[in-house]
């Protein structure tokens, strides 16, 4: 290892130390809109196969039908369970900070995406 890779190494350490310890007032973060978004075109416009497509995939999605990485199906709960590997069947509950997690051992085969 040289000196470049374990100064980078140290720096991702000290940051993982702060941010743990760090005090967070989610409270305070504004979640109101600022008017900022793009304007989408009128629903209208659009052509009509492109509509039908979407509201299939909706439909879908809201059945939980879901597609993992653009090619893996899988079912989804409603509401997902958000610690669960859906394509290893497993679930991976925590109360640890991501930075204390170990992702090269997790049960059953669950894969840290």
């Amino acid at each position: 290892m040289d000196a470049a890779e374990v100064g980078g190494r140290l720096r991702e350490k000290t940051r993982a130390f702060f941010d743990e310890r760090r005090q967070r007032d989610w409270g305070a973060v504004p979640l109101e809109s600022r008017g900022t978004f793009p304007k989408l075109p009128d629903k209208e416009t659009a052509p009509r196969q492109l509509r039908l497509a979407l509201e299939k995939d909706a439909q879908s999605i809201l059945k939980g039908h879901w597609i993992a990485f653009g090619h893996l199906p899988i079912q989804v709960d409603d509401p997902p369970k958000w610690h669960r590997d859906y394509l290893a069947g497993q679930d991976v509950p925590t109360d640890r900070p991501a930075f204390e997690l170990n992702h090269r051992q997790l049960p059953g085969g669950a894969d840290i995406k």
